[in-house]
């Protein structure tokens, strides 16, 4: 599911990995594969499966993007 509902958990909405995304950035920018990796450790170790993580952390970043929380430019990823 991409929205939390009562039999689906937080970690598991691209808004608990919209969280871990900003948790993992800073005002440096950093590159979309090293943040995927970071992120992706995390959430292995909550048994989800490598195809959810990919597609939610994508949402989660086209998220992030649309309500200004992060800005993406050549060099990498970053918070706003």
């Amino acid at each position: 599911m991409l929205l939390p509902t009562k039999h689906t958990k937080i970690y598991e909405s691209f808004y608990g990995i919209g969280g871990l995304i900003i948790k993992h950035l800073s005002n440096k920018p950093i590159s979309i594969d090293d943040l995927f990796e970071s992120i992706s450790i995390s959430l292995t170790k909550k048994n989800l499966s490598q195809i959810n993580i990919v597609n939610k952390f994508y949402l989660s970043l086209c998220f992030l993007y649309s309500v200004g929380v992060i800005d993406i430019q050549d060099n990498g990823i970053y918070l706003k």
